[in-house]
């Protein structure tokens, strides 16, 4: 099995995006997005929406989700692409842990949990390349 990283996620305050990820890690923003308040709370169990702003720094990509509240619960996750995605979320879902499939127009992601809370995104590896194109 072959995985590849492909972002990290981190939540930030509003502040930080521009001071700190663009101009101290000479990241460039990629694009913003608005998560819905359904899907943030399916995947991270926060109950409203956020922005969030994709942002390549010198060849890592950070995820971040923009709220000035840090004391909420948080949207850190690791992402990764896999060939086996579909497997590993079936194999997560049958021994009871908690998962999410987030149906985006142009990709799947799958997200499991393990008992801590430490949250996973799993691309399929043929998808993220179509889609990174």
């Amino acid at each position: 099995m072959t995985n590849d990283i492909i972002h990290i996620a981190l939540h930030v305050s509003e502040k930080d995006v521009h001071s700190f990820y663009v101009h101290v890690l000479n990241g460039k923003v990629i694009r913003t997005f608005e998560l819905s308040k359904v899907d943030a709370s399916e995947i991270f169990n926060i109950n409203k929406k956020v922005k969030v702003s994709k942002i390549s720094c010198e060849g890592i990509d950070f995820e971040l989700f923009v709220d000035n509240d840090l004391n909420m619960p948080t949207f850190a996750h690791v992402s990764f692409q896999s060939l086996q995605a579909k497997e590993i979320f079936e194999k997560a879902k049958l021994k009871g842990y908690r998962t999410y499939v987030r149906n985006n127009n142009s990709s799947v992601s799958y997200f499991i949990s393990d008992t801590n809370c430490n949250l996973f995104e799993i691309k399929t590896k043929e998808r993220w390349y179509i889609t990174k194109q």
